[in-house]
């Protein structure tokens, strides 16, 4: 079994700072270097919620089917019925595009929605309601 340097990325618990490594220092924290599995939160002053969420692939797939399981499953751009659609057409989009806030963005449930792919992707990285 090879040992784990200081800084080196375990890829089996995805963080710098397990299997018997020193704890992360505030400083550390503070600069994102703690890879959590799941939601990691973002404090932002400037956030009307005061934090940002960003999370995993897997955590974005279960947030999408909580979002499939509760909504009344219609496109959020087109307003079609999403439950005659394959599973691959149907996207978790975010109502604040990534895209406009670069490294601001947020995967909070509130800027979470469903959409078809086709129109997620004719959408692109402009605000909703603005489809050509």
């Amino acid at each position: 079994m090879k040992t784990l340097r200081k800084g080196e990325f375990c890829p089996l618990h995805k963080s710098y700072f397990c299997c018997g490594r020193a704890k992360p220092t505030k400083k550390q924290k503070a600069k994102g270097l703690t890879v959590q599995p799941g939601v990691r939160r973002i404090d932002d002053e400037f956030h009307p919620r005061g934090y940002r969420e960003r999370c995993s692939v897997a955590e974005l797939r279960r947030r999408k089917h909580k979002l499939m399981a509760a909504a009344e499953l219609t496109c959020f751009y087109c307003g079609g019925d999403l439950r005659q659609s394959d599973y691959r057409e149907i996207a978790l989009c975010h109502k604040e595009p990534k895209g406009m806030g670069g490294a601001r963005h947020d995967d909070h449930f509130d800027n979470l929605v469903l959409a078809h792919a086709s129109c997620n992707l004719e959408n692109g990285s402009r605000r909703p309601g603005k489809v050509a």
